[in-house]
């Protein structure tokens, strides 16, 4: 029912990210299971987790592309791009023409393709969605993603074993194909959602890109994003630095199968934070991230050093739920902040700079790993957001963040202008 009272546009958007987030979910593990098939060997499956992450360091230079052009059909013709790439696997397959570097050259290329579609949501959802209805959408869109990944994290080896490694790409593709169906009945406002034609020539046009770029950059580098961001930098890099440490962490602790446990318990504290932050959009900022984050990094760290397997995965699901719940209110009130105009720029910068955590932590983290006891890296991830609880506290703009109710015109987006690079 609140689905529905967010309006039709906002129900066929969520609809269309299920249906990608599955198509997303499902391709990201089969690729990585076909990369050890065609290797077996580990390192091929970290060069192909380090290939898939790279690019979203590279999002700002989608922002100006996503603010000029039509987020209906950014959103259409990314779904079909994908799919269309993903049906050259089991072709080249059947021809015997498939190997480890076209899977490690097709997985980067589809990741690359992927980083124009959550900005573009995001940009979009205010464009559909009632102001004060913000935090309820962006809500609503994180916990179908994590209920999914929960659910997927499960059941998706099983479903590759019954379907077949490489029949289900074909279902992948399939998949993206829906997602592009149902983005089609999106009903946008031209006002909203329009492609900004000039009749200049391509070197304006190229131009005007990098006017919008250094824009972007320098209005993001003169307001208070970047030090709000520094959770969200944290966080990714500790998941990254986690994803390299946890299947030795998990089996140094009774077996690989607890693996699977303490995924699917990162993914639930997600969800339950994602759940939560429609109840606390009315509590300072501030305050939520300074205790939550307390809380948040005691909880990782008891997680480390307790012995019971349950309790330390109910302690390490627990830590997470801060990092679900501010992912939520932060979006909101970026979206809040930022002129309609800019979302795009700003968004694709965000995740550029919170997405080179992300592979940076997983390369230290790996490499650290040879040398350090897997517990001892595992705990350094409660003592990065202790830090960032630290953090917010010494910084007095972060220590008063209002919540998003009262959130004054000091704290909105102001636009940098930049004279023409030529």
């Amino acid at each position: 029912m609140e689905v529905l009272m967010l309006g039709r546009s906002f129900y066929v958007l969520l609809s269309g990210r299920v249906i990608t987030n599955i198509g997303d979910s499902i391709y990201a593990i089969a690729a990585m299971l076909l990369v050890y098939q065609l290797s077996g060997s580990s390192f091929y499956t970290g060069l192909a987790g380090f290939l898939t992450m790279a690019p979203q360091a590279l999002q700002f230079l989608y922002g100006p592309i996503v603010d000029r052009l039509s987020h209906y059909w950014i959103l259409i013709l990314n779904q079909l791009l994908q799919g269309g790439i993903l049906c050259f696997i089991p072709i080249l397959y059947y021809f015997d023409f498939l190997t480890v570097w076209v899977v490690l050259t097709v997985m980067p290329i589809m990741s690359a393709i992927q980083q124009l579609t959550y900005p573009t949501q995001y940009a979009l959802v205010p464009k559909i969605v009632k102001e004060e209805k913000l935090v309820r959408a962006n809500s609503l869109m994180n916990i179908t993603y994590q209920s999914l990944d929960i659910i997927l994290t499960g059941i998706s080896g099983i479903f590759i074993t019954i379907v077949g490694m490489i029949a289900v790409f074909w279902i992948d593709a399939i998949f993206f194909m829906m997602a592009a169906l149902l983005f089609s009945f999106l009903r946008i406002n031209k006002s909203s959602s329009k492609m900004k034609r000039g009749k200049g020539s391509f070197r304006e046009s190229i131009l005007a890109y990098k006017n919008d770029l250094f824009e972007g950059c320098r209005s993001v580098q003169k307001s208070i994003i970047p030090k709000f961001l520094l959770a969200s930098a944290v966080a990714n890099f500790m998941i990254g630095s986690l994803t390299a440490v946890l299947p030795e962490f998990t089996s140094d602790r009774g077996g690989a199968h607890l693996y699977g446990f303490y995924l699917g318990g990162l993914s639930a504290g997600l969800l339950l934070g994602a759940m939560a932050a429609n109840f606390l959009e009315r509590f300072p900022i501030g305050v939520i991230t300074i205790v939550g984050f307390a809380l948040s990094g005691f909880s990782w760290i008891s997680a480390g050093f307790i012995e019971n397997n349950l309790i330390s995965l109910v302690m390490f699901s627990a830590s997470y739920i801060t990092i679900g719940m501010t992912n939520v209110i932060f979006i909101a009130v970026i979206q809040q902040m930022v002129p309609s105009s800019h979302l795009g720029r700003v968004f694709s910068l965000i995740a550029s700079m919170t997405g080179i955590a992300a592979p940076l932590g997983s390369l230290i983290g790996g490499g650290m790993a040879t040398v350090l006891n897997s517990t001892i890296i595992f705990v350094s991830g409660g003592v990065g957001l202790l830090f960032v609880a630290a953090f917010w506290i010494i910084s007095k703009p972060l220590r008063n963040f209002p919540s998003k109710m009262n959130l004054s015109a000091a704290y909105h987006f102001k636009v940098a202008q930049v004279k023409s690079h030529s």
